[in-house]
């Protein structure tokens, strides 16, 4: 019974000891066996895509087609216009493949930004009509030219646009200018009725004035001929006509500036003649005269101390004023006709 109880306490040394023997060896294997490095993890660009300053879930890109014959044609609609790149990261667009090349591999995040290759620009017209061969697009950068034809009797007021874009308007051709366009824009055209003026110059006579009126409206200006003057003859510059009538010129529809020059012309003076016959003895100053009409004409008549007379003008009534006991002056006033007056004398001496 010793002997039994002694080898089962060395079977249990040994197991132990075998045990034993085993980890270390499991372990001793373990240290025994090559480690691996671990994986770098990968550098990362990561990209933001903007047109027209708005952000986009992906790249805007040109579309391309390819006809029949093999033929590629792309359809420019977007521009590349800048990048900017967090982490000093630097690069090159490129634009054949259409992609950003960074100069070096390292982490950053690249804003890509872009903008369209051309522009559309709308017109709202009060009283007038844009041009339908106007261009549709504008492409960026580049100076607009539309055509805008005002009304009958309208002239260019405003334009305004989007975003107080500014334009230039020339009057001569109708053209609305637009200089370096880089958004789509609306513009609102404006015109207004033409004030119009008349400038009146008056020759021989009174009234020069300048009158304005608006676009097919009436303007007139009272104007008078001098004594002498009459029948004015008028002209009118730019195809207006103007009538005279009581002193009034009137232009009934006014279409465009003007000038009009009313002259008045002379008018001929009628002449009549006067005739004094005298006998041997009365004197007068006045024999025979011509006399404008509606002139005066005077004469007198002078005595000898011996003499009287008579004077004869037929239905012609001189006024009559005594200047002294021989001389008297005779007034006709107003001439109208040829007058004649016949004088006779009578002796009343001894």
């Amino acid at each position: 019974m010793k002997n039994k109880g002694f080898f089962v306490f060395l079977l249990f040394l040994f197991l132990i000891a075998a045990g034993g023997a085993g980890l270390g060896y499991y372990y001793n294997g373990k240290r025994g066996e090559t480690s691996k490095p671990p994986t770098p993890e990968k550098v990362k660009v990561a990209y933001l895509y903007f047109l027209e300053d708005e952000q986009r879930e992906t790249m805007p890109k040109n579309e391309t087609t390819t006809d029949e014959e093999g033929n590629v044609t792309t359809e420019k609609k977007y521009i590349f216009l800048k990048f900017s790149c967090t982490n000093d990261l630097t690069g090159e667009f490129n634009e054949e493949e259409w992609k950003f090349v960074p100069a070096e591999e390292k982490d950053s995040t690249c804003s890509l930004y872009f903008v369209n290759s051309s522009y559309k620009v709308d017109f709202t017209v009060v009283s007038g009509t844009a041009s339908e061969n106007n261009p549709k697009t504008i492409n960026r950068e580049e100076t607009g030219e539309f055509v805008i034809t005002p009304n009958e009797g309208y002239e260019f007021k405003e334009a305004v646009c989007s975003n107080g874009k500014e334009s230039t308007w020339n009057a001569k051709t109708n053209t609305l200018t637009i200089s370096a366009i880089t958004e789509d824009l609306i513009c609102k055209v404006n015109f207004t009725v033409k004030t119009l003026s008349a400038k009146f110059t008056v020759v021989n006579g009174t009234g020069n004035t300048t009158e304005t009126a608006e676009y097919g409206e009436s303007v007139n200006a009272i104007v008078e001929a001098k004594d002498g003057y009459e029948k004015p003859k008028i002209e009118c510059s730019n195809k207006q006509t103007a009538v005279f009538e009581d002193n009034k010129i009137t232009i009934e529809k006014l279409t465009n500036n003007t000038e009009c020059k009313i002259t008045f012309t002379s008018v001929p003076v009628a002449k009549y003649k006067f005739t004094l016959e005298l006998p041997e003895h009365i004197k007068s100053d006045t024999v025979s005269q011509e006399i404008a009409a509606g002139a005066d004409v005077s004469f007198i008549l002078e005595r000898p101390e011996q003499y009287s007379y008579k004077l004869n003008c037929g239905d012609a009534i001189p006024k009559d004023d005594e200047i002294d006991s021989f001389k008297r002056k005779y007034t006709f006033l107003s001439i109208s006709k040829d007058i004649t007056c016949k004088v006779t004398e009578t002796f009343e001496g001894e």
